[in-house]
């Protein structure tokens, strides 16, 4: 899993490189990115932009690429990355449901490539439900609640910092969700530690 929690003034660039094919599910929760991908055998890169409310599902050989993350949004996106292995455990052989793209791949295809984008409509929601046991909006809520207190325990940063490093721009909000999830608020918390 993958998080980009952040809110920047000025556009943002972030560079990667994939050690093996992933199947990648991704879910923009705010924000957006625009995303070009470079394939290491020399072929034409591809562009594609995600938009807030929208989810993707990817399988790309490529094993480079560049997100452009634009300025003056806060941005929320949250990808579950899976091996081919993982994802052909998880569907049944000759699953008739998926896009013929994904069924070329899970009989095999490892050169093919699939990008399909939606708006994160309710049947979507509903399976990540399904399979998560949450909302996208919840999981992404207690993982960062949860990245919050792992902040506080290990590398000891104050609360305004560990609100600005799990999404929060406003301290007071994040003291209020913290002391929602936990029972208690983050100063309180770290008081307790360090007695």
């Amino acid at each position: 899993m993958s998080t980009i929690n952040f809110f920047s003034d000025t556009p943002v660039c972030l560079e990667y490189e994939k050690q093996s094919p992933v199947i990648d599910f991704g879910f923009a929760i705010s924000g957006g990115v625009k995303k070009q991908t470079v394939c290491s055998s020399g072929c034409s890169p591809k562009q594609m932009r995600v938009k807030s409310g929208s989810s993707s599902v990817r399988m790309e050989n490529r094993q480079t690429g560049m997100f452009t993350i634009p300025g003056a949004a806060k941005q929320q996106i949250l990808h579950l990355h899976m091996t081919l292995p993982f994802f052909r455990s998880l569907v049944k052989p000759g699953d008739t449901v998926l896009p013929l793209e994904m069924q070329a791949i899970l009989k095999g295809a490892s050169q093919a490539e699939f990008v399909d984008i939606r708006p994160m409509t309710p049947d979507i929601q509903t399976g990540f439900r399904q399979a998560y046991g949450k909302s996208v909006f919840d999981y992404f809520r207690e993982y960062r609640m949860q990245r919050a207190m792992q902040l506080l325990d290990e590398i000891r940063t104050n609360v305004s910092q560990t609100a600005w490093q799990v999404g929060y721009t406003n301290v007071s909000h994040f003291s209020e969700a913290f002391g929602k999830r936990f029972g208690i608020i983050p100063k309180q918390y770290l008081k307790n530690r360090l007695q």
